[in-house]
Order: structure tokens, then C-alpha cells, then sequence
């Protein structure tokens, strides 16, 4: 979380397309934040079981 602009905008400025979000308070942010987390923990893991296997993340552009 940032609390200025321009410290937002140092730490983004290096990716394509950055996408932002406000905030009226730090606490409506901070739910926010817990809940992309709660998403996380819920989605199932991978089962790996071959040896050599990759696995490839990707944001949906392709």
C-alpha cells in the first residue's frame, strides 16, 4: 500500500499496464488485501507426480 502518489508511482513504473486502486480509509485497503488473500489459500495446488514436469503460470493474456 501506498500512501502518495509519487511513492506509487516509483515502485510501478518499471511494469506495463499497472493497474491502481483507492481507498477512502487504510482499513477498507487493508480488507481488501486479506481478501485477495483468502482467494489465494483457497484455490487447489497442482499435483505434481512426474519428475521433469513444469508448470506455467500466466495471467490470462495469452
Amino acid at each position: 500500500m501506498f500512501t502518495t502518489w509519487d511513492e506509487c508511482m516509483k515502485a510501478v513504473s518499471c511494469y506495463t499496464k499497472p493497474e491502481f486502486k483507492s481507498f477512502a480509509s487504510m482499513k477498507e485497503a487493508q480488507i481488501f488485501l486479506d481478501e485477495g488473500d483468502e482467494k489465494e489459500k483457497t484455490q487447489p495446488k497442482p499435483k505434481v507426480k512426474k519428475e521433469n514436469a513444469v508448470i506455467a503460470y500466466i495471467d490470462g493474456s495469452y
